[in-house]
Parts: C-alpha cells; structure tokens; sequence
C-alpha cells in the first residue's frame, strides 16, 4: 500500500474530523492543533484518504518535554504506517527536547 506522508494542512481537518471519530479520540485535540504551542503535525494519506497523523507540542505544565500524539484508522494497522510517521520526525528533528507520549489500547 502506497501512501503519501506530508505536513498538516487546515484544509484537512473534515479529513481529521473523520479520523477522529474511528480513531476513538475527542475533537479537543483540535485545539491542539490550532494553537500557537503547535510544533509539528504531519498527515498520511491512503487513496486520498487521511489514515493516520502525528503532531507535537510544548505545554506550561511540562515546559522541558516535547508532547506528541499519533491518531491511527484501525483499519490500516497493519500497514506499519506510525513507523514511518516517526521515521518522518526523526529526519526532520524540529524539537529541542524529548518526546513524551501516553499510550492506550482498545480490548
């Protein structure tokens, strides 16, 4: 499966919007992603479709950490595809600090 990695653009979000919803996650992260503490957010598209995305952000109560999340479209698990999404930070290395990140998993 061939799929296309690139920054997150506004004109995604009815894109986000869905990916939110099958990923589980609540719009707040919307916020997130509309704030001036934003420091990177990067979309995969398959077919024209966002299937995964990563962003990062600095936060006051933690100042000396580099938050980030991974939204994820169950379907496309198997395609390895958060993987790259790092791979794709890693070479662009626009944080000063180290990640911090939660993680969950539905049953």
């Amino acid at each position: 499966m061939q799929c296309k990695i690139k920054r997150y653009e506004n004109k995604d979000e009815k894109h986000l919007s869905d990916l939110l919803y099958v990923s589980f996650e609540d719009e707040y992260l919307l916020n997130v992603l509309n704030s001036s503490r934003l420091i990177f957010a990067y979309s995969a598209f398959c077919n024209n479709e966002l299937v995964d995305m990563i962003f990062a952000w600095t936060s006051d109560f933690h100042p000396y950490c580099t938050y980030f999340r991974i939204l994820s479209n169950p379907i496309y698990k198997k395609a390895n595809i958060e993987e790259k999404l790092l791979t794709k930070v890693e070479e662009q290395k626009e944080f000063k600090f180290p990640l911090q990140t939660s993680m969950w998993k539905l049953l």
